[in-house]
């Protein structure tokens, strides 16, 4: 019998499928919906965010890093493997990620990245980056 998991964790479709249909599940809708998120968010989260993405994610998700070299094997060019030239994420799959990992990304306590520098990386993240540069500025 095939197994789900590969090195313990699971495939990036099925986790970040997984990861969905529980924000749907316990939150009764995903409040990451791009309509909602935009509302939603500041600069102020913007700038706060992007300043957690460098902190625990560039290292390797810039471009040359290691899990980008992944993404682009794993996307094939459909979608951009730098994290932050991403426009699909959405807060619910950030947030899983995250917290659980995913292949070979840790996953991050709440003492490391606490729930209020995950609610800021999401905007940053889920944000148009031309705001992003607008909230940089």
């Amino acid at each position: 019998m095939k197994t789900l998991y590969r090195n313990g964790r699971l495939p990036m479709s099925l986790a970040v499928a997984s990861a969905r249909v529980l924000c749907v599940v316990v939150a009764g809708r995903c409040p990451s919906s791009p309509a909602l998120a935009q509302s939603a968010v500041t600069s102020a989260q913007i700038e706060s965010g992007g300043k957690v993405y460098q902190q625990w994610c560039a290292g390797c998700h810039n471009e040359r890093g290691f899990a980008t070299v992944l993404l682009q094997r794993l996307y094939n060019g459909a979608e951009p493997a730098i994290l932050d030239q991403r426009r699909d994420l959405d807060s619910g799959t950030i947030g899983y990620v995250v917290r659980n990992g995913i292949s070979f990304m840790p996953f991050f306590r709440k003492t490391e990245i606490t729930n209020a520098d995950l609610a800021d990386l999401s905007a940053y993240l889920t944000s148009d980056p031309e705001q992003r540069n607008k909230a940089s500025k």
